[in-house]
């Protein structure tokens, strides 16, 4: 089964409010991305869009230029559904982290935005292509928020697949010294499920 095939799966067979990953309401992720003060335009990138409704939050503050990225083609049929006549100011993007297409022929974007799907590249090969990529989209002074399972989680998988963790130190040192550390935080999140597992979130910005 290709990882495409795992995601979909997953999006067809399980109901949104209980996937593992589902936020009712992707507060941290909302505030990082505010706390950069944005314009209503600013170009937002959205990694593994998948079930998130951050994507919606954005929508209704106002902001026109989201780019929503997933592997899975079930996923952003989902989405575009819930987002409904405002799908329409979203640009959607089918495509492979580490094998890009669709990616490698778009603008720069001004914020990348990542809650739990770097952390499933588990190799240092996927991990060095999942950076370049974030490097070679982003502008210079644009902003990376990052978030993924942190040291301190008991859990080694998700979906099935395992996942590395991080800690602050160890995102900043996988972008590169060409970036600072803006903020980070842990964050004990509530699966659907009643289990928690624990996350550490990075705002990251990069240099001229």
């Amino acid at each position: 089964m290709t990882s495409k095939d795992k995601w979909n799966n997953a999006y067809k067979s399980i109901a949104l409010s209980k996937l593992g990953w589902y936020e009712a309401q992707p507060q941290p992720s909302l505030e990082l991305i505010l706390s950069c003060e944005p314009e209503k335009t600013s170009r937002i990138f959205i990694a593994g869009a998948g079930s998130s409704t951050l994507i919606e939050a954005l929508v209704k503050k106002g902001f026109r230029n989201i780019l929503a990225n997933d592997i899975s083609n079930v996923a952003i049929s989902q989405l575009k559904q819930r987002l409904g006549k405002n799908a329409r100011s979203v640009q959607w993007l089918e495509d492979d982290l580490l094998n890009p297409k669709n990616l490698n022929k778009i603008n720069k974007v001004d914020m990348w935005h990542d809650r739990a799907v770097f952390h499933f590249f588990v190799s240092e090969a996927d991990q060095k292509k999942y950076f370049s990529l974030v490097n070679r989209l982003l502008k210079p002074e644009g902003h990376v928020i990052l978030a993924a399972y942190n040291t301190d989680n008991e859990a080694t998988k998700c979906n099935g697949l395992p996942i590395k963790k991080y800690n602050s130190a160890m995102l900043l040192t996988g972008l590169g010294a060409n970036y600072n550390e803006i903020r980070s935080f842990n964050q004990t999140y509530v699966m659907p499920s009643g289990d928690k597992r624990q996350y550490v979130y990075g705002i990251f910005s990069k240099r001229e």
